[in-house]
């Protein structure tokens, strides 16, 4: 099972702002509809290095660390993964990470 858990020290590292300012929910914002754009595309598309490597960017953007992490093993290893694992991954985690973020900007 893949956790998903906001650290609040990396995305402030990384954004430059408290992840529960106004300019923090106004970026978690952007975050969720990038994901959502992201969550669309992956069954479509033959290639997922690039949706990857978004993923990537965004779980590091918003303090994914443990995401980031699978993000960048996955970048690795998704050439010998099968494709409907490597989907299955993909969406449970993007899904993770948007049930963190909506429900930490419901909590602000």
């Amino acid at each position: 099972m893949i956790s998903c858990h906001i650290n609040e020290k990396a995305f402030y590292s990384t954004t430059g702002v408290e992840f529960r300012s106004l300019l923090g929910i106004k970026f978690c914002s952007i975050a969720i509809r990038n994901l959502e754009s992201i969550k669309e595309e992956i069954g479509e598309v033959i290639e997922h290095s690039p949706l990857i490597h978004k993923l990537k960017g965004i779980a590091s953007s918003c303090g994914f660390i443990e995401a980031e992490c699978l993000c960048k093993k996955l970048e690795g290893y998704g050439d010998i993964i099968k494709p409907n694992i490597l989907i299955k991954t993909l969406d449970e985690l993007i899904v993770l990470m948007l049930m963190a973020l909506k429900s930490n900007i419901e909590v602000i």
